[in-house]
């Protein structure tokens, strides 16, 4: 952080007006030296990254991490999909046919799951499939499936198909007349269907007769030559003084209390943190494991760190000063046997 602020130092020179160009240089070596802007500048390259430039790297260097629970998941959990996940199942399949081999053969991996994002991480320049790559792009596509409903485990309840739950056949002709009242809706899909066919016509013809004359939308040519529809950003809407109050009120009524506090108390009411198994399949023999379980899970999902909730108990001191205690008699101890020696 403080090379990067060394960094901005210089960069305020240089956008000075009133530094002459030829003293721009003069200017920050008086503030900075070569290898401290150096350093600035490394660290800052270290840290920010393009926009084309992904976290894909920092992904692939927990794999080890991933095949802790990998190999289980793909003996255990059947995925099924509807076609819009085909080319994900595809691609889970052939992640179970590999499975446990050394060195399988990644050239018949189904690959229309890969974007461009991962495209330079999975194959090389030599056109060769890389499995940890190849992998990590699997699972991504495989939980954004889930979150789409493209992919479910029937056996499952939060992850089950929930076409599945649909009444069909004779259940869904003796509730239909009942539902569609209670939605406003016509017992046909016909006319609900041309309903929706003329709105849709209606926004289209409303679009393309606005879009010559609207300014905040307009068509650009990328890089690339190919067409894409660009929106101005919209303008910030200021919040209305009744809502402001009510935040104000709503805060003042909450109680104040620490996020630790709030995790112990549930654990205490719940025992959620009773669910953690220990590396070693085995009960954990320190004491008092939920405070350290709740210091990771705030350190982990604040991004804080575990610096800011480390605390030093009483207990440690007084173990401490005991463990000093024990020192200072078994050196005694040790002179007396000195003397006793030399008579």
């Amino acid at each position: 952080m403080l090379l990067a602020l060394q960094l901005a130092i210089a960069c305020k020179v240089l956008l000075n007006s009133t530094t002459e160009d030829i003293q721009v240089r003069e200017e920050v070596w008086q503030r900075l030296t070569p290898e401290e802007l150096s350093a600035a500048i490394t660290d800052v390259e270290d840290i920010a990254r393009p926009p084309e430039d992904n976290y894909y790297d920092e992904l692939l260097k927990q794999w080890r991490s991933v095949r802790r629970f990998l190999p289980k998941l793909l003996s255990i959990i059947d995925f099924e999909g509807n076609q819009a996940g085909q080319n994900i199942l595809e691609a889970w399949q052939f992640l179970q046919s590999i499975e446990g081999k050394r060195n399988p053969l990644m050239d018949a991996a189904p690959l229309k799951i890969v974007d461009k994002k991962w495209a330079v991480w999975v194959v090389d320049e030599n056109g060769n499939i890389d499995r940890r790559a190849y992998t990590f792009c699997v699972l991504g596509q495989l939980l954004e499936g889930l979150r789409r409903r493209d992919l479910f485990v029937s056996s499952g309840e939060r992850w089950s198909n929930p076409r599945a739950k649909l009444l069909k056949g004779q259940a869904w002709e003796s509730a239909r007349t009942s539902v569609c009242r209670t939605l406003e809706l016509a017992p046909k899909p016909e006319p609900e269907l041309k309903v929706l066919q003329k709105q849709l016509n209606q926004a289209y013809t409303k679009t393309a007769a606005n879009l010559p004359q609207n300014s905040e939308v307009r068509i650009e040519v990328d890089k690339k030559g190919k067409e894409t529809l660009t929106i101005s950003n919209l303008d910030k809407l200021d919040d209305p003084e009744s809502y402001l109050k009510l935040r104000d009120k709503v805060e003042s009524l909450l109680p104040q209390v620490d996020l630790p506090e709030v995790l112990l108390e549930i654990n205490a009411k719940t025992g959620f943190m009773n669910e953690f198994t220990h590396l070693n399949e085995s009960f954990a023999k320190v004491k008092d494991l939920s405070t350290s379980i709740c210091a990771v899970l705030i350190a982990q999902g604040c991004n804080i760190g575990l610096s800011p909730l480390v605390h030093w108990s009483q207990v440690k001191e007084i173990r401490k000063k005991s463990i000093e205690l024990k020192n200072c008699v078994k050196l005694r101890e040790n002179k007396q046997l000195k003397d006793f020696i030399s008579l």
